[in-house]
């Protein structure tokens, strides 16, 4: 029994200890749970009492009264606690879009830091020409723009979506998604700058955009103030005056694309392929060269060139070895190509090198009288590899074909 009371102390110590723990945890939850700070509408009530005594002789307490009161309880003094509206937008995202893109989408956070449920109007907007958002720099504009709350979160205004925020709980917020499409005329690394304005209206009728909300210019006892407290600026917008601003960034990432057309003397029949000469009867070589020198890859789909009526095209891709009397149309001894074609691709802008017969191409470029077709979704050889027809950024694909001076 002894052993018994002598470890209670020990026991009872940790006890409190993990009661006041938990006490102090409960308290940081409940300050995070206020930190918006008290309901609108609360009413506060309290009363003072007076405890005194005349002629050392204890008198009944006084209670307080809101006009003054000198016998009994008294009544309490009150107040409500009025509607404290503020409010954040953040935005500042870059967002990639491409010429003529419908529908780029950017995204801010609209926060209601007041104490009521608000409904918050939303206004999106293209800044001035020039405006900076570091390190870019506004030099055009969308079109169409929107604003709304994308519920599904697949980037397109539903229907049933709303373009404005329903009954936004203080201390709540919600990712608000802008549109906008990028005229097809932008290039590579042009910048669109937009804003978000988002402005508090009353709240309290769930599917209906609240009214406009009025400043209070008295304070009113009993009554719910309406109080402007938006006390910090955002980018495009005036203190207390129930909004916040925000700015985002489109940059246009894109293809850039290079057409090149060069002509290289093969052979003549006069001397050869040391150096030949455009006489008739010689051999050239065209090399078209397609390069993107942009920021993002490039589908290709088709090309078409018209050829003179003095040239007739090589159905061999000869390759202007020696002897000179081999530097005919057609001849199989000094053919690269079966089809009359050859394609290589790579890093840069070419146009690359025609190597062996291992560079012919076996589809995807043909002839039809005059008219040279080049189509890439089918291109192939052994250096150009399977049939690709995307050219990515900083790459190139070169197609060469020979023909002859009539």
């Amino acid at each position: 029994m002894k052993k018994h009371n002598t470890s209670s102390p020990p026991r009872l110590a940790a006890l409190m200890k993990l009661l006041l723990a938990g006490a102090a945890l409960f308290g940081l939850v409940s300050q995070s749970a206020l930190a918006v700070g008290t309901p609108s509408g609360t009413l506060i009530s309290n009363i003072a009492t007076l405890a005194y005594s005349v002629g050392g002789v204890a008198q009944t307490d006084i209670g307080s009264s809101l006009t003054g009161n000198t016998a009994g309880a008294g009544t309490a003094t009150t107040f409500v606690v009025d509607n404290k509206v503020n409010l954040s937008v953040v935005g500042g995202g870059v967002t990639t879009v491409t010429p003529g893109q419908v529908g780029g989408v950017n995204t801010f956070i609209v926060t209601n830091l007041g104490n009521t449920v608000q409904d918050f109007a939303l206004a999106p907007a293209n800044n001035i020409t020039g405006i900076v958002l570091a390190p870019n720099t506004d030099n055009f504009d969308g079109t169409g723009l929107i604003a709304f709350v994308d519920t599904n979160a697949d980037g397109i205004l539903d229907a049933g979506e709303k373009q404005y925020i329903d009954e936004l709980a203080p201390g709540a917020s919600v990712t608000v998604t802008v549109l906008t499409t990028i005229p097809v005329a932008q290039i590579n690394a042009d910048i669109s700058i937009v804003n978000l304005l988002a402005t508090a209206r009353a709240g309290g009728l769930a599917n209906t955009q609240g009214a406009a909300l009025v400043n209070s210019g008295v304070n009113t006892i009993g009554v719910v103030d309406v109080v402007f407290a938006d006390t910090a600026a955002g980018t495009d917008d005036l203190v207390l005056n129930a909004n916040h601003s925000a700015r985002a960034t489109y940059k246009v990432v894109t293809a850039t694309l290079s057409v090149m057309k060069t002509v290289t003397p093969i052979c003549d029949p006069a001397n050869g392929n040391v150096n030949p000469k455009n006489i008739p009867g010689a051999a050239v070589r065209y090399a078209i060269t397609i390069a993107n020198v942009g920021a993002a890859a490039a589908t290709l789909t088709s090309l078409s060139d018209a050829l003179d009526a003095a040239l007739l095209i090589d159905p061999k891709l000869n390759s202007g070895a020696l002897p000179a009397t081999n530097c005919v149309s057609g001849n199989v001894a000094n053919t690269l190509s079966a089809s009359g074609f050859g394609a290589v691709r790579g890093a840069g802008i070419g146009p690359g090198t025609l190597g062996v017969a291992a560079d012919a191409t076996t589809a995807g470029a043909s002839i039809a009288g005059q008219v040279i077709t080049i189509l890439y979704g089918t291109l192939t050889s052994t250096s150009y590899g399977a049939a690709n027809a995307s050219l990515a950024a900083n790459s190139y694909i070169t197609v060469y074909f020979n023909v002859f001076v009539q």
